[in-house]
């Protein structure tokens, strides 16, 4: 089963497994600030655990501890990716989660800091950027305008991904957003979400604030400002859920 990694308490048990008896405590609070800061997504840190777990676990099969691992079993088992045919950007965010992780032990004193050094020199392969085809202008009203939007579902479907194109925010940070994070200024609405990091950002709702108001109005929701934006739909496809949409949702949907 996979770890329950949503709180602090559950996060720190999770990683304490993942040590000897002897060093787990240190060696999950050497992590644990350093996971909430940089991964404050419950996404994001599932794929940090599952990272650092493969390694540990590679590191145990040859009789290696966390704390007695050194460039070169870091640099051999980058080779043992690459081998199994990982993608350049697996490889590389596993090597910076366990380039990340060795610093923080460095700090806490629980490895020398020349190993520190010399696994940071473990260079990632290289990941080329933007290589996601993007859609034509036809391709994309075609998308925009395929929901039913004779139906609740349609119209809240409509919004969203009128709201997704526009903001061009991700998808979580979409889905995380309240009713009451729409702010209007001046003539312009916009849209408040929180990125990675934690960082807070304001999007322009530009042509998308027709079809989300519409959406509010119909629902609902337009005067419940702690309502999720886009909330699920219950199988009588009327009744509105408390909990939000979820990315596994969306893809589908967008499929």
């Amino acid at each position: 089963t996979k770890p329950d990694l949503s709180s602090e308490v559950k996060l720190t048990a999770a990683l304490t497994g993942l040590f000897d008896q002897v060093r787990a405590g240190p060696a999950a609070e050497a992590l644990l600030p350093w996971i909430f800061d940089v991964l404050p997504s419950l996404h994001s840190r599932r794929a940090y655990f599952n990272d650092l777990q493969m390694f540990f676990l590679r590191m145990r099969e040859q009789g290696v501890s966390p704390f007695e691992v050194t460039a070169s079993h870091v640099a051999i088992y980058k080779e043992v990716l690459t081998r199994a045919g990982k993608k350049s950007a697996t490889i590389a965010r596993a090597l910076s989660v366990i380039r990340g992780t060795y610093e923080q032990f460095g700090k806490k004193g629980l490895v020398d800091w020349k190993d520190v050094g010399d696994i940071h020199a473990v260079t990632s392969p290289r990941v080329e950027k933007n290589t996601t085809p993007s859609l034509s202008e036809a391709e994309a009203k075609k998308l925009l305008h395929a929901p039913d939007e004779t139906t609740l579902q349609g119209i809240r479907d409509h919004a969203m991904l009128f709201t997704y194109f526009i903001t061009a925010c991700r998808c979580s940070a979409l889905l995380n957003a309240r009713v009451g994070d729409i702010e209007r200024t001046d003539n312009r609405f916009y849209l408040i979400v929180r990125e990675k990091g934690g960082k807070t950002q304001r999007k322009a709702l530009l042509e998308a604030d027709g079809p989300l108001f519409h959406w509010l109005e119909v629902s609902g929701l337009i005067d419940d400002p702690l309502a999720p934006l886009f909330p699920g739909i219950a199988r009588d496809r009327k009744t509105l859920l408390s909990r939000p949409l979820t990315r596994d949702a969306v893809r589908k949907l967008i499929k």
